[in-house]
């Protein structure tokens, strides 16, 4: 019988970074640090996945101007204002119009309209923009630390320029890194910046520091957001037998493999799930880069792999995750019993499109685009013949007929 197919499509929107680095992609094994010792980097190289942020400092949103930051985080004085002045700052949503139009109209780098970012118009001399300490972390991994920066001049002015320091919570400078000279744009623009870094031996425990190089004056006004320190690790992806993020099952169990570069001496896994947009939670048992997902009760389900070197899987400031893969399960088809009566000569429309004439039983299945029963109809269907009448009636005049 024929089947009304129904069909799908999901958007998905890739806004992908332009993420300055300090280091170049090929692979460094040694560098000498800053109190002259050498430090392998066996798992430098391997940036191409992140863990979730140790530091994720977005600067929250709002409708009016945000808190000012504790003078812990920041050496610059807070004004509630869209337009601060030299040594100035606000945490806002929005600016424009600001010093006879020399700025960009400026929102939150993701789009978010009630996002706050750090509004900076910076001093005439270098000054600290954010300074965090980070504890928690394992030695000999890699980190990420970057921000967002965008450049709020429209014109010609002295340029910001940026530098991302790691320190020892002694003071000793383990890695820097320069943004360079962040150029005026015709429309605003952000940019993530940053740099990867891997802890020497014995170091648990860093301070993160931004702070601005160019002089202040006419210029070097500078937006900054979302600024993360998180780890980072192999390249992994996790892929199903349906070559897509998002999928749609029924009743059955799904294959996942992991595939993951080569970088650590030994891996540990853990495979995770999220119902329905909840928190990650392990899987028990589930340490290998192949998972098969039995079967589930409708619902949304998100999986991802975590991988860490050896001892280190259970210690959340020191693995990184794979893409998510989201499976959807569907609800179990409906099925309905319907009766139905039609005239001879008329037809019966089933869910599907088809049509019936003919007195009988009748199965009829609607399926969704990727195969799954979506509606079972069982029709049991009744032809009525037309009842004929040949007698003839005689009536007096002026009197209506009426049947019996």
């Amino acid at each position: 019988m024929k089947q009304t197919v129904v069909s799908m499509f999901f958007f998905f929107l890739l806004i992908t970074p332009v993420f300055s680095f300090s280091q170049s992609d090929s692979l460094v094994r040694t560098r000498t640090m800053s109190d002259g010792t050498f430090h392998p980097l066996n798992t430098l190289a391997c940036t191409g996945s992140l863990g979730d942020p140790i530091v994720n400092f977005t600067f929250g949103s709002g409708n009016n101007y945000g808190p000012a930051l504790s003078s812990s985080i920041t050496s610059m004085q807070y004004l509630a204002s869209s337009c601060p002045n030299d040594g100035q700052y606000t945490i806002t949503n929005y600016t424009s119009n600001c010093f006879s139009n020399s700025w960009h109209t400026v929102t939150d780098h993701t789009g978010d309209p009630n996002g706050y970012f750090m509004l900076v118009n910076a001093s005439y001399d270098p000054s600290v923009f954010y300074v965090q300490q980070v504890d928690g972390l394992c030695s000999g991994t890699t980190y990420q630390f970057s921000a967002w920066i965008v450049n709020v001049m429209n014109r010609s002015a002295i340029l910001p320029n940026i530098t991302f320091t790691i320190e020892k919570t002694d003071g000793t400078v383990l890695e820097t890194y320069n943004t360079g000279d962040i150029p005026v744009t015709n429309s605003p623009v952000w940019k993530q910046y940053g740099m990867f870094f891997t802890t020497p031996p014995g170091v648990s425990s860093v301070v993160i520091r931004m702070k601005n190089n160019a002089p202040g004056g006419i210029g070097n006004d500078l937006g900054l957001d979302d600024i993360a320190f998180r780890p980072a690790g192999p390249s992994t992806s996790i892929s199903t037998s349906i070559p897509s993020d998002s999928i749609n099952v029924c009743n059955t169990s799904i294959p996942l493999t992991a595939t993951i570069e080569s970088c650590y001496l030994s891996n540990e896994y853990q495979w995770q799930v999220s119902y329905n947009n909840g928190n990650w939670i392990n899987i028990p048992g589930a340490n290998n880069i192949t998972y098969t997902v039995p079967v589930q009760p409708p619902g949304k389900y998100k999986y991802r792999l975590l991988v860490s070197a050896a001892g280190n899987i259970q210690v959340s400031n020191c693995r990184v995750s794979s893409n998510a893969v989201t499976i959807v399960v569907v609800p179990a088809a409906t099925v309905r019993l319907v009766g139905a009566v039609i005239c001879s000569g008329q037809t019966y429309t089933l869910p599907s499109g088809n049509t019936v004439s003919n007195a009988g039983n009748y199965s009829d299945t609607v399926r969704y685009a990727f195969g799954c029963d979506s509606l079972i109809t069982h029709l049991q269907l009744a032809v009525q013949s037309p009842v004929f009448i040949n007698n003839d009636v005689a009536i007096c005049r002026r009197k209506k007929p009426f049947f019996l």
